[in-house]
């Protein structure tokens, strides 16, 4: 359901919730070929706010399974069985129809994972289009705190600060004991991590939180390069 709460992008301003919810139906239902997508069954406009209806996907937002005290803490093979399925979706949003479209709140909070620990993206009440032949759009912003623009963020903090998290695994990415500092316990313990594999898909996320626009790869770029993981 469509809630109006401080802290919810859909609390934005300018948002109009409405048109958000006619947004998510009408690309969930163009998605909805995709198996990383949470299929939609149908809309209530009953409420004071619109409430989407979907499949029974008996689900936990991803979220809950990175918390490091979460019991059923995900081993490294499901993580990057996480990311290329929502990688899979992503180039799909962004190659499959005649303009690219733009997701712009990917985060743990919008992927759900199913009873199979299948992952499924949803909400997108914030999809935006880009024009034809155009490479960028400009919108408001939408407030999600924790997944801004390196640009923007770097605006309102310290970007020098040692505990910002990209700093953090900067400063330690090329030390003898890397994976210690960056990496998870518990998956480094896994008789199965290929240190090879975790240090590439660093790599890759720190190319995606450079903190000029263009030294950053495009999503298409980076999804294709997750595809490729094994």
């Amino acid at each position: 359901m469509f809630i109006n709460i401080p802290g919810n992008p859909a609390s934005h301003s300018n948002f109009d919730i409405l048109a958000g919810a006619v947004r998510d139906i009408a690309v969930t239902s163009l998605m909805s070929r995709n198996k990383n997508v949470l299929k939609i069954i149908g809309c209530c406009l009953e409420f004071r706010y619109p409430a989407l209806v979907y499949e029974d996907a008996r689900f936990e937002i991803l979220a809950n399974f990175l918390d490091p005290n979460c019991d059923k803490l995900l081993s490294w093979k499901s993580r990057l069985k996480i990311a290329k399925s929502i990688a899979s979706a992503i180039l799909y949003l962004h190659t499959a129809f005649p303009t690219p479209i733009i997701y712009r709140i990917l985060n743990p909070h919008n992927i759900i994972l199913d009873h199979h620990c299948v992952p499924k993206l949803f909400d997108f009440s914030f999809v935006i289009s880009l024009p034809p032949g155009e490479l960028q759009v400009e919108d408001d912003l939408i407030w999600i705190p924790g997944y801004f623009d390196p640009e923007y963020q770097s605006s309102r903090a310290n970007e020098d600060d040692p505990e910002h998290i990209v700093n953090y695994v900067n400063d330690h990415i090329h030390k003898d004991d890397q994976f210690k500092q960056i990496v998870y316990p518990k998956i480094l313990n896994e008789s199965n991590v290929n240190h090879q594999q975790l240090q590439a898909f660093i790599n890759i996320a720190l190319r995606c939180v450079q903190a000029k626009g263009e030294n950053r790869p495009d999503m298409l770029d980076i999804a294709r390069k997750i595809l490729q993981f094994e």
